[in-house]
């Protein structure tokens, strides 16, 4: 086998014997479920420290952490609490991920380094960048299966070592596969644990020595979990060392001893508590002899030596007390803060909290009242926090009152900051290759770059020198450059910029918080913007400037890595945008619109409306609050409702124009500033008219029609046919065309000086061109010119010149389209069809040519006319498309005349048509083509043209919206005067331009400057607004900010209360777990287990009641605990075919919404014939008002009781409410009375007997008999009953009910009369009553509007002496009479079974 060559990188590390190690590289995991790979390195125990971890930097290329928990306990395997158990494992990585620290174990799999191997695996996040480090230094000697580790098991290096997972032999262990790094110390012996720890300590404490890529000392920490008494020895020497330690209490062994002491004092801790603790814990044997003096007095000496120095313990219980810290992550960077040795100042420990990244320990333990920051170390820590990405430390320095000023040289040191990190800055290290020299120069032209042309720079300059040198890239030293080339090549004057947003290389204060802001979009940090954002005193204009900044980036080809957060990212300010515009146009128009054109120093002079058209984003164009501010410009001042005819009438005769038109108030400044309503003047608003873009949309679309009129009558009347000769005079329609078209050059001439405003002219001419519209003018004009000239040259060429400058303004005519709701999308649908055509006609060309090429190359071989033969290749394919098929040709036959040809060489040479060869290949060839051509490639198209109208039809209202926008601007800035009056605009336009020009002074810069910042105008697009305007808009722009987030917030605690929900069910099932543990009964366990099984299906029922109601927004109450009727809500109703509405049980209550209930309303026709018993029919609320029923009283005009044993029940509408909930019936069905029908039902019982008049009994109970009717209407057994007549009491009823359905008289075997027997009975009805029950029955007459309400008793014949003789009979409302047996299983009529059940339990008889 081949020997290795160990690496260079490890020379230095070497066994016992003095050679390099010869085991190192990858290990893998083999015979488990899953493979793993890790890093492994056997090394001699005295070995330097120094040395490994150079080899762990250099190869294994590791990174100095900021802590080190170093785990130790129990070797042996154990058990945890399962809640204990989740809890350290998914702690423990916490604090590992969080900090940047590695996790220092045995490496073994067994004991607590088994519990560490698994927190790696179930909650470690491994990704490319980041991997937590679990690393494991064991002892060589007994690790299992070692020999495969060794370098000759294996070819090369870079192979991997194959270590096989399996049980090990006695005295050996296995490796964790979960670890990620393993040092492997070979001290010599073999099967000899603990070799290890020496070297340990040591290299603990060597990195502890050195210092973390952030800049802090790395720290350790000392974690015990269980053990035995090594793990007692070495907490004890971590505290001599000042290290804190954190104890893992309830995980056993000398960590739940030391947990019990901690709370103790050093005084109470004896060998007798030591010792029981010990047996406690199981360490011990319970035979005292065991235990040898010494040992036990050395343990507690060493346990109160470690409670001395409790102010460096940290103890960690899931069941936590006051003491203690119920997350271990907490527990570890709190054990470490405490610790004064490491931390002795408040700074320091900010420092560490900021390097680990744990703003939660900030807050809690270093941010409390008796924190106190100077203002420039708090600013310190945030600017610190802000470049490291630390949203949650920035936003915890703002809650705390950072400074928010920071001025122009703090920001550009950020920058510079930013791009010195190698992670971080891609898009702005595109901006220059030296970090050092990187400026305001540089951010205001990414700033444009990124915002649009119309971005004017609001930063400082550098020192003139400086700019010269860094703009042009030029050696400072070269005098003969002047800076203003340097400024013009940029784009725009940073000079006249800076004279009024700051000085040359000054540190003024700018927005800072503005600025930060724009940084974390330039680097896609969403969740720091965020922050930034709700501080900021303009969210509307940082929300909308956000998303054309991120969108901008999103077309510059992002990292593939990065589009996914960067789409994530624009979203999110799409929605706040959107959310935000809602809001304020909710609240007022008009200062929505304010915010839409005011002036924003701050982002350049833009506006919201600029940015917002400038991202080209249909959503936010086509939000009602744009549309609003468009159509108020469009209409220039006049009444939105003004109509069209309206207007034509007014163009006509201006003088109408005061009296038809209707204009909005104008807006004027008072002299404190206020905006106060003013009425417009006459000609003010004949002037307004005039200039609005409506008006003068309609007056230039028909002088465009006029010039295309003019241009048809020249095409067609005045053009000669020949070439004129010199001298000859154009006709006066062709001067009037050149006069024409010369004012509509001068109209775009006119557009890109004006429109476009503070540009430089290249840029205003790629704006102007870029616009579709404006591509046909040129077009138009260019070919209009050309024909024009050639015109006294070759008039043919002229004439045909001039036609395609017609249908180049044809074409432009349906810019006027743009306006129409309908015809304006359909525009945009045929330019996109067109752009789908010209990509089609590429692909169509590929199969024309090969096809043109072979048919030309067949038919005419001898064909050497290049001319001829490229129309053959090009012409006839094309046409064959379209049907013409040349057949007579691709068939061509010398004995027929029917395609006329020579072979000739003089007559081809006059212009005769070749005759073509004839070949069998060409119509198989041509087939083969127009199989191609017409089938495949035309369904193509169709397919392109149908897609693209789909997708354009989804949105068209959207797009036609955006469309509308440029036509409003176009005719917003278009001269007043139509074409071609308008060449009087032009003149007056250029006189005021060069009078200003003579009446400029060279005297002075300050006034040049101040032209420029003036010239600038305010019109409807873009307003400037004044301090005090530009501070209220900010505070009612504030407060919808508020309002916004705040309904965002309830919505988005959906997701919040699902999260806190599967938490606490979590926590739920953990505590059941607790519970069974501590249960001494299995019978009782099982009873409790069962209990808390159907809380939580009840709470589970309750959590998703709730959670529909936060999606539905509803905050209706619970539903109502009253009993829920099961047969009022059958089907159909009695005595009718009559279906009730479905109503599901969870929705009978009323306090339920359910807006879809509709019950059919029903009532009996024998209740409409309005008997005693009855109430007169009510069938609207009106009729309700005027019959006043004494609902919830005693009606005293009726002699009824309408109040009901349930309480007091609802009016709705006039009507009462059954108070069970709904029933799926409005109505009285059967019932006579409005709300409750009282009846009264009397069970007569006794027990019963056998021959020997003895009780019979059942399971040890009496077995109880009651006399039962048959009912006539229904068939049904029941108790007998009925309802309570008005003026009756329920005593008369009772006994009146009774006897209407039994008839009693006496027995054959009676001695006594039927009188004697009748009076004993109605004695037991007046005397002998037990109240049952009194409330709501579950009837099946019941509806919505009335139900019965009932009083049961019960008269009992204890001794069976008053119906021994007596022969029941039916009466005249019964069809059946007998003595029943009570029993569960009876079906009766009703709720009456449930009343017997009561009268059972009463009697403790059987059921």
């Amino acid at each position: 086998m081949t020997s290795l060559a160990p690496l260079p990188a490890i020379s230095d590390i070497r066994l016992l014997s003095g050679d390099v190690t010869n085991a190192y590289g990858n290990i893998e995991f083999i015979g488990g479920r899953e493979e793993y790979t890790s890093k492994y390195i056997r090394i001699g125990s005295q070995t330097d420290p120094e040395h490994v971890i150079r080899f762990m930097r250099d190869v294994w290329k590791l990174k100095i952490p900021n802590l080190i928990i170093s785990v130790t306990g129990g070797a042996a395997n154990f058990n945890m609490k399962s809640n204990l158990t989740k809890t350290f494992r998914k702690s423990l990585i916490k604090a590992a991920e969080s900090t940047g620290s590695w996790i220092v174990s045995g490496g073994t799999h067994s004991g607590v380094m088994l519990h560490v191997g698994k927190a790696v695996k179930e909650y470690a996040h491994v990704t490319e960048s980041q991997q937590v480090v679990a690393l494991g230094v064991a002892t060589w000697g007994v690790i299992h299966n070692r020999e495969q580790l060794l370098n000759e098991s294996r070819q090369s290096i870079s192979q991997n070592a194959l270590y096989q997972l399996e049980k090990p032999a006695a005295g050996l262990t296995t490796l964790d596969k979960n670890h990620s790094h393993f040092i492997l110390v070979d001290d010599g012996s073999e099967k000899s644990f603990g070799k290890e720890i020496e070297f340990r300590a040591r290299l603990e404490a060597h990195i502890a020595q050195q210092t973390s890529i952030n800049g802090v000392r790395v720290l350790n920490v000392c974690l015990i979990v269980q053990g035995g008494p090594n793990s007692l020895k070495t907490a004890y020497s971590a505290l001599k060392e000042d290290i804190p330690v954190v104890v893992v209490g309830g995980s056993g062994g000398w960590a739940s001893i030391l947990s019990t002491v901690y709370h103790k004092s050093h005084t109470d801790i004896t060998e007798v508590l030591i010792h029981d603790l010990l047996e406690e814990q199981g360490i011990l044997p319970r035979h005292p002899i065991v235990i040898r003096p010494q040992d036990l007095s050395y343990w507690t000496n060493m346990t109160r030596e470690c409670v001395l120095m409790k102010r460096k313990i940290t103890i960690f219980e899931t069941d936590a007390t006051d003491d203690s810290v119920r997350d271990l992550d907490v527990a570890i960077l709190q054990s470490i803060l405490t610790n004064n040795s490491n931390t002795d100042m408040a700074e320091e420990q900010l420092k560490l909290c900021l390097a680990w990244n744990r703003s939660d320990i900030a807050r809690d333990y270093i941010f409390n009242d008796e924190s106190c920051f100077s203002e420039h170390v708090l600013k310190t820590f945030f600017i610190e926090a802000f470049v490291q990405n630390r949203h949650e430390f920035v936003g915890l320095f703002l809650e705390f009152g950072v400074s928010r000023a920071l001025n122009y040289d703090e920001i550009l040191d950020i920058y510079r900051q930013i791009l010195d990190d190698e992670s971080g800055g891609n898009l702005l290290r595109k901006m220059t290759s030296q970090h050092s020299t990187f400026d305001y120069v540089h951010v205001s032209r990414l700033a444009r770059r990124l915002l649009g042309p119309s971005f004017i720079s609001c930063y400082p300059l550098p020192s003139a020198r400086s700019r010269s040198y860094q703009m042009s890239g030029v050696n400072e030293n070269n005098s003969n450059k002047s800076p203003r080339p340097q400024q013009r090549q940029f784009g725009w004057n940073l000079q006249q910029n800076s004279s009024v947003r700051g000085r040359v290389g000054g540190a003024d204060e700018a927005d800072g918080m503005k600025e930060l802001f724009f940084i974390c979009l330039l680097l896609n940090w969403n969740d720091m913007s965020l922050i930034l954002w709700r501080i900021l005193s303009d969210p509307l204009s940082a929300s909308i400037a956000a998303f054309r900044v991120l969108k901008s980036i999103s077309k510059s080809s992002p990292v593939k890595e990065e589009e996914e957060a960067l789409q994530l990212h624009l979203e999110e300010y799409r929605r706040l945008t959107i959310g935000l515009l809602d809001e304020c146009y909710g609240n007022d128009k008009h200062k929505t619109c304010k915010l839409l054109t005011r002036c924003l120093p701050r982002w350049g002079e833009l506006t919201c409306l600029r940015m917002m058209v400038d991202a080209h984003d249909m959503d936010l164009v086509a939000h009602p609050a744009v549309q609003y501010l468009l159509n108020d410009i469009w209409m220039g001042g006049m009444d939105k409702d003004t109509g069209m005819w309206t207007v034509v009438a007014a163009c006509v005769f201006p003088a109408l124009v005061p009296c038809m038109i209707q204009f909005d108030p104008i807006m004027r400044k008072s002299e404190d500033g206020e905006e106060v309503a003013g009425e417009r003047g006459f000609f003010d608003k004949i002037f307004n008219f005039y200039n609005s873009p409506v008006v003068g949309f309609g007056l230039n679309t028909i002088s465009y029609l006029l010039f295309l009129l003019l241009f048809a009558i020249v095409l067609l009347f005045n053009l000669p046919t020949t070439t004129p000769t010199s001298g000859t005079s154009l006709s006066a329609a062709e001067i009037s065309l050149v006069i024409w078209i010369s004012i509509l050059l001068a109209d775009e001439i006119n557009e890109i000086a004006k429109k476009k405003r503070n540009k430089e002219i290249l840029k205003r001419l790629r704006l102007w061109i870029n616009n579709n519209w404006n591509k046909l003018d040129l077009i138009g004009m260019t070919l209009y010119i050309a024909g024009f000239v050639l015109r006294f040259y070759s008039i043919e060429s002229s004439r045909i010149l001039l036609c395609l400058a017609f249908i180049a303004y044809s074409i432009r005519l349906l810019h006027i389209f743009a306006i129409h709701r309908t015809l304006g999308p359909k525009v945009i649908m045929v330019g996109k069809m067109i752009r789908d055509l010209v990509f089609f006609m590429f692909i169509l060309l590929v199969f024309l040519v090969a096809y043109g090429v072979v048919r030309q190359s067949l038919l005419y071989p001898d064909e050497k006319r290049i001319g001829h033969a490229i129309i053959g290749v090009l012409n006839k394919p094309y046409w064959n498309i379209y049907g013409e098929l040349f057949l007579e040709e691709i068939n061509y036959n010398p004995t027929e005349d029917e395609f006329t040809c020579s072979n000739d060489e003089g007559e081809i040479s006059a212009g005769y048509q070749p005759c073509p060869q004839q070949q069998a290949a060409v119509p198989v060839l041509s087939a083969l083509y127009l199989l191609f051509a017409n089938v495949l490639l035309l369904n193509l198209l169709i397919a392109m043209f149908t897609y693209s109208f789909d997708n354009l039809i989804e949105n068209s209202d959207k797009i036609w919206k955006l469309q509308l926008y440029e036509l409003i601007e176009e005719y917003y800035y278009k001269p007043p005067l139509f074409t071609p009056l308008s060449i009087f605009s032009h003149i007056y336009t250029l006189a005021t331009y060069m009078t200003s020009l003579c009446s400029k002074t060279s005297n002075t810069t300050t006034t040049s400057d101040n032209q420029v910042a003036g010239s600038v105008k305010d019109d409807d697009f873009k307003r400037s607004s004044g301090n005090a305007e530009r501070l209220r808009l900010n505070v009612w722009l504030r407060w919808c900010v508020d309002a916004y987030l705040l309904t965002s917030h309830d919505r988005d605690d959906v997701e919040t209360n699902v999260s806190k929900i599967n938490d606490r069910i979590d926590a739920v099932m953990l505590s059941l777990e607790g519970v069974a543990r501590h249960l001494s009964s299995q019978k009782k366990m099982k009873r409790r287990v069962k209990s808390l099984e159907k809380k939580l299906v009840n709470s589970a029922e309750a959590l998703d009641w709730i959670m529909s109601a936060l999606k539905d927004n509803s905050t209706f109450p619970k539903t109502s605990n009253k009993p829920v009727h099961i047969k009022a809500r059958s089907s159909p109703y009695p005595h009718s075919s009559t279906n009730r509405f479905d109503v599901p049980q969870h929705l009978v209550s009323w306090t339920v919404p359910w807006p879809d209930y509709s019950p059919p309303h029903h009532t009996d026709r024998i209740v409409l014939n309005q008997p005693p018993w009855a109430d007169v029919e009510v069938s609207n609320q009106l009729q309700a008002t005027q019959i006043n029923i004494s609902y919830n009283s005693f009606d005293n005009k009726n002699l009824i009781d309408r109040t009901s044993h349930m309480g007091k029940y609802d009016i709705v509408d006039g009507f009462p409410r059954n108070p069970c909930g709904r029933t799926g019936l409005s109505g009285r069905g059967l019932l006579g009375r409005y709300g409750p029908n009282h009846a009264a039902d009397p069970i007569v019982t006794r027990f019963e007997r056998d021959e020997n008049n003895k009780i019979v009994v059942v399971d040890d109970k009496a077995v109880l008999q009651f006399v039962a009717v048959c009912r006539h209407d229904t068939g049904d057994w029941a108790i007998p009953g009925g309802m309570v007549d008005p003026g009756e009491s329920v005593s008369k009823t009772l006994k009146r009910e009774f006897v209407e359905e039994v008839e009693i008289s006496r027995s054959a075997s009676s001695e006594d009369s039927n009188e004697q027997i009748l009076g004993r009975v109605e004695e037991l009805l007046k005397f002998g009553g037990v109240e049952i029950f009194r409330g709501y029955c579950d009837d099946f007459r019941n509806t919505d509007q009335a139900w019965i309400e009932t009083i049961v008793m019960n008269f009992h014949d204890n001794d069976g002496s008053i119906f021994k003789h007596v022969r029941l009979k039916p009466g005249d409302e019964a069809s059946g009479v007998k003595w029943q047996k009570v029993d569960r299983n009876l079906q009766l009529f009703a709720s009456h079974s449930k009343y017997l059940k009561m009268v059972a339990e009463r009697h403790n008889a059987y059921f």
